[in-house]
């Protein structure tokens, strides 16, 4: 596989990403949402429904986010095997550039974006189960 098709590739991923991340962040505003202006007055049993409706979601993305974070590692270390020959992204004056482990730094930030993501991913899931069964919401003032 040349540099092209790589380059291709990861950016195709890349959108993938950030189509899953929109997804990630309408189904969490929807269940902050439904807490705000219903859940949290809802019996135990509808609350456990919502929740695990949400935690099924979540780990529907979080399968689609392992198999793309898979194809994105392959990529990165199909890129840094490339040698320096086969890589035509740069004019032959500044191959150097992208040789000199630009490439080792851009997958070390992956991995720690990686490790980031699903840190605050489960982070946002504890604070959903807190704030479904753990907080008591108080009560509006009718005027």
């Amino acid at each position: 596989m040349d540099e092209a098709k790589i380059l291709e590739l990861l950016t195709d991923n890349t959108a993938n990403v950030l189509g899953l991340l929109s997804i990630y962040f309408t189904v969490v505003s929807a269940y902050i949402a439904a807490l705000f202006y219903f859940l949290h007055r809802a019996p135990v049993l509808m609350k456990a429904a919502a929740l695990t409706m949400l935690t099924g979601a979540l780990m529907f993305l979080g399968f689609a986010a392992l198999g793309i974070e898979r194809m994105l590692t392959g990529l990165f270390f199909a890129m840094a095997a490339l040698p320096i020959e086969a890589r035509d992204a740069l004019a032959p004056g500044h191959a150097g550039l992208f040789s000199s482990g630009a490439e080792v730094l851009l997958a070390n930030a992956y991995a720690y974006g990686v490790w980031l993501g699903w840190t605050m991913a489960a982070l946002v899931y504890v604070a959903m189960v807190y704030l479904t069964f753990g907080h008591r919401w108080g009560q509006k003032d009718e005027a």
